[in-house]
């Protein structure tokens, strides 16, 4: 797992703020209600809004996120979810698959310990290690390691 401090500019946070606020509503938005159970377990539901279908942003994403993973990469297609969590969502213990690498960005400005959202991961000792979500982080799992969402 890799963090970077203030990935993004407060910027591009307000265009993604505006995409959101007046997309609410939108038939796009999804939610995990109808995965499959032992992906989603227990959890609460969330709901997720697809940003790369936004040209305005895309590209600045695509291009700051392959600068930090590998430039080299040609950095074809990327898929940028939003997510909002609501109380008693997470995501159980997973890896991503064959996915070369995920990411999250954090952009909940105002985040306490009884929210939830804490990002765990094992490291190759199999110790649990959690990123506590900070505002404008961004978390590259790019060693495919075990990791949940509380």
């Amino acid at each position: 797992m890799r963090v970077i401090e203030d990935f993004i500019s407060e910027e591009l946070v307000k265009k993604i703020d505006s995409i959101i606020h007046s997309n609410i509503g939108d038939y796009k938005w999804s939610t995990n209600l109808f995965w499959k159970r032992g992906v989603v377990e227990n959890s609460n539901f969330f709901v997720t809004y697809p940003l790369h279908k936004h040209k305005e942003i895309y590209d600045e994403l695509k291009d700051s996120i392959c600068s930090i993973v590998d430039p080299s990469l040609s950095c074809e297609e990327f898929l940028f979810n939003y997510t909002i969590f609501t109380s008693g969502a997470y995501i159980p213990w997973h890896d991503d698959g064959s996915t070369f690498f995920a990411a999250t960005i954090y952009l909940n400005e105002n985040w306490n310990s009884e929210d939830g959202g804490l990002l765990l991961y094992k490291r190759e000792d199999d110790e649990i290690v959690a990123i506590v979500p900070k505002y404008r982080r961004i978390v590259v799992n790019n060693l495919r390691c075990e990791h949940h969402v509380t």
